[in-house]
């Protein structure tokens, strides 16, 4: 894709922020072992999407996991939190979708839903000249819906106000999810990767990741990371961003939306992968532990 530029000689270094790890399993073929990747996880950023993180080296002391990485004459060492470690180490299998969806805010998709608390993104530094704080914050849509039609586009979700914003979420181009979210200040939208419509009901993951200022989709436990068609699945979104208004009144698609859970926090890929096998096979796992304080690693940021 990149190759295809016109000036893609200066673009080739381009880009290399965040960094993302993915968890690779051998898998024996008739043709042979061969590598399976799950989805990505993003384990390193900086806050100025200008700067380019080198190649980052992973060494494991232990139960622990360490990346190395350099930006020129500086060097750092950032230590991987559990549930990421845990997420490298055993994808899905390492999160149990019981203990996740316990700590979901479960939303009735009968009339006078209201849009939830959510974490807010940004608040104002306790110290001159009072600007901006980055709370890191963000959180986490999962849902399932059916299509009416093969094809169909409309919208699944809406809470939108003219003056306070809000969101909407709607099926464009009959295979393309789209979320659009506003705090009133600022409007900003995405669009998940075209998805195979099996006339059943879909599962979806939105994240809204206040950290790195991402937002990522996951439809059918698969990862937008753009295909063939764009470079860039994930999309960024404004540091300025506050948040979404709370209690709201939602309007619900309740004939194709089936269910509708919000996270106050952004979901691992690992349990994301563990939500949609609970709706593919809903036998109970053995429990463990929710990710809870999930940390991904601002470059610069102590150890």
């Amino acid at each position: 894709m990149i190759a295809a530029r016109p000036n893609w000689r200066e673009q080739s270094y381009e880009d290399r922020n965040p960094v993302w790890m993915s968890r690779g399993t051998e898998v024996k073929t008739p043709k042979g072992l061969k590598l399976m990747w799950e989805n990505p996880e993003i384990v390193l950023y900086d806050d100025d999407p200008n700067v380019r993180i080198s190649y980052p080296d992973l060494c494991e002391d232990g139960s622990e996991i360490y990346l190395t990485e350099t930006q020129k004459a500086q060097a750092r060492v950032h230590r991987l939190s559990e549930p990421l470690v845990r997420a490298l180490r055993a994808g899905a299998d390492g999160f149990d979708a019981r203990a996740i969806r316990a700590e979901a805010i479960q939303v009735s998709l009968s009339k006078g839903a209201k849009l939830p608390a959510l974490p807010a993104f940004v608040s104002r530094a306790p110290i001159l000249p009072y600007g901006t704080n980055n709370r890191r914050a963000g959180f986490a849509i999962e849902f399932t819906f059916a299509p009416l039609l093969p094809g169909w586009t409309g919208t699944l979700l809406e809470s939108w106000h003219p003056a306070n914003g809000g969101i909407v979420i709607e099926c464009v181009q009959g295979d393309v999810i789209q979320a659009r979210l506003s705090d009133g200040r600022s409007e900003w939208a995405w669009k998940s990767d075209a998805f195979k419509s099996t006339g059943g009901e879909h599962h979806v993951v939105i994240n809204v990741d206040g950290g790195p200022c991402i937002i990522t989709f996951f439809v059918d436990g698969v990862f937008s990371d753009g295909g063939e068609v764009r470079q860039f699945g994930w999309g960024r979104f404004s540091p300025y961003f506050r948040g979404l208004p709370a209690n709201m009144a939602m309007e619900i698609s309740a004939a194709s939306l089936k269910t509708l859970r919000f996270y106050s926090q952004v979901l691992l890929a690992a349990e994301i992968s563990a939500l949609y096998r609970e709706v593919l096979r809903p036998a109970r796992r053995p429990e463990t532990s929710p990710a809870a304080g999930v940390r991904r690693w601002r470059v610069g940021d102590p150890v």
